[in-house]
């Protein structure tokens, strides 16, 4: 671990009564799902003659869909499952749309199985969980991230979960961070912000006016801006920042 910024914040935060995490690529590494449900999808659309370069368009088309329209932007219109397999028929084309009802359970089931919390995350929460209060402070579609959040179990492990498609504004937009303070009977002095994003986690956390950030970066880089409090490796290496031994 290593303190960042030009007026370091002292070690350890024993003053701090409340973390708040994100969840993507920070407590379950969501994109290492992804690549392997887009490896499950190619070999069954390859398993059925659909060419190699088109089975590749076919899954980068269906993700350039998901990331413009996660969810059906007509609200109740259909449900999540029910849309995802439209995008994928619609990614297959008329040729191959017939294969959607297949590989839609198979990238959805395989991707699935990726993002559980390991085994030390859920031992560093409950570690954690006697000492703090803990919160979740997720962006992103609000059916989508509750789908994820209902599977993983998480709201037996926060005291507040926030999605925010649920809310006017996401981080890094303060006002998601003053619900998460309400909702704990916190002030921002009280709490820490940890995530992997420096545009999303780490401002929001400083627009917010918490204690300090902890960055935890999916790759090296030198010169992070904005700067986090604290850059660490892993999960585990929290326990020394905030006093706990």
């Amino acid at each position: 671990m290593a303190p960042t910024c030009d007026d370091p914040v002292k070690l350890p935060l024993d003053f701090v009564t409340t973390i708040l995490f994100d969840l993507d690529n920070t407590l379950i590494s969501t994109r290492k799902a992804d690549q392997t449900a887009i490896g499950k999808a190619l070999s069954y659309l390859c398993s059925r003659d659909v060419p190699e370069s088109h089975s590749r368009h076919v899954v980068e088309t269906f993700y350039q869909f998901l990331r413009v329209n996660p969810e059906d932007p007509i609200k109740g219109r259909m449900d999540l499952d029910t849309w995802r397999t439209l995008l994928w028929a619609y990614a297959l084309g008329p040729q191959y749309g017939r294969l959607a009802r297949d590989v839609y359970p198979l990238w959805k089931e395989t991707r699935f199985e990726n993002i559980d919390f390991e085994a030390q995350t859920i031992e560093l929460l409950e570690t954690l969980k006697p000492h703090f209060k803990l919160g979740l402070i997720t962006n992103g579609p609000s059916t989508a991230q509750w789908e994820k959040v209902a599977h993983l179990g998480a709201q037996d492990l926060f005291d507040v979960v926030l999605v925010g498609g649920d809310h006017p504004e996401q981080k890094p937009c303060p006002s998601i961070f003053r619900r998460a303070f309400a909702a704990l009977d916190v002030h921002p002095k009280d709490c820490v912000m940890v995530g992997d994003m420096l545009a999303t986690d780490i401002q929001g956390g400083r627009n917010a006016g918490v204690a300090a950030t902890i960055w935890i970066p999916l790759q090296e880089c030198s010169n992070p801006n904005p700067k986090p409090d604290f850059v660490v490796k892993n999960l585990s290496e929290l326990l020394p920042i905030l006093g706990v031994l």
